[in-house]
């Protein structure tokens, strides 16, 4: 039988992870406004007015919303109420999850 002497092609396949890096820039960025938006709220509305309900739920989807797990995690520490808190938390949980599916459907 005869010596098979073809060169076989490598095909180099686009790499299948999602760089660390651009990651973080997209969330940092995307992170950013939704921050700056919720300061300027907190500093427009008063405790009573700054509620999930009223500000952090029409930015912030159900399944992206974190919230305490306990009757302590509802207590005011310093100058953020858990609202305040825990909206900023909702928010980057959201934009880190709209971030890594946008660039998962790349790869």
């Amino acid at each position: 039988m005869g010596n098979n002497n073809k060169k076989k092609t490598l095909i180099k396949k686009q790499s299948s992870y999602i760089s660390t890096q651009e990651f973080v820039d997209k969330f940092t960025a995307a992170f950013t406004d939704i921050l700056r938006y919720t300061l300027i709220a907190v500093e427009h509305h008063s405790k009573e007015e700054y509620t999930a309900k009223v500000i952090i739920k029409p930015l912030v989807p159900g399944g992206d919303l974190v919230k305490p797990t306990s009757l302590a995690d509802t207590y005011s520490v310093g100058p953020l109420t858990s609202e305040v808190f825990y909206g900023i938390i909702s928010e980057a949980h959201l934009k880190a999850r709209q971030q890594l599916d946008s660039l998962s459907s790349r790869y």
